[in-house]
């Protein structure tokens, strides 16, 4: 899947405003994780697979593992980044029958 321009600028601006990039590779986070974070989140969001989030974060500067070979990558993202933060507060609150947050704009 290929995204469309808008798309990619809409993903980009979402992950600049809200991951937080750290020194090290992060093996608590992989791209599943941004993507539903995004997917979830996002007022604007749409469906991304893998391969576009990891084409993407690539293209704006994100480090990732050396295993080339896995579809979902880790990366060096902040487990306390914003996003991330807000998608376990969602999935917790979903679980636990106590609703639903506003999305992100």
């Amino acid at each position: 899947m290929e995204l469309t321009k808008e798309q990619q600028d809409i993903f980009i601006n979402w992950a600049e405003r809200y991951l937080t990039p750290i020194k090290n590779i992060n093996y608590k986070i992989d791209t599943s994780h941004i993507r539903e974070s995004f997917m979830a989140a996002c007022a604007n969001g749409f469906y991304l697979d893998n391969h576009s989030v990891n084409l993407t974060l690539s293209k704006i500067g994100y480090r990732r593992d050396k295993e080339y070979s896995k579809i979902y990558l880790h990366w060096n993202i902040s487990s306390k980044s914003p996003a991330l933060l807000r998608w376990r507060d969602m999935v917790s609150a979903r679980n636990s029958g106590q609703g639903f947050f506003e999305k992100y704009e």
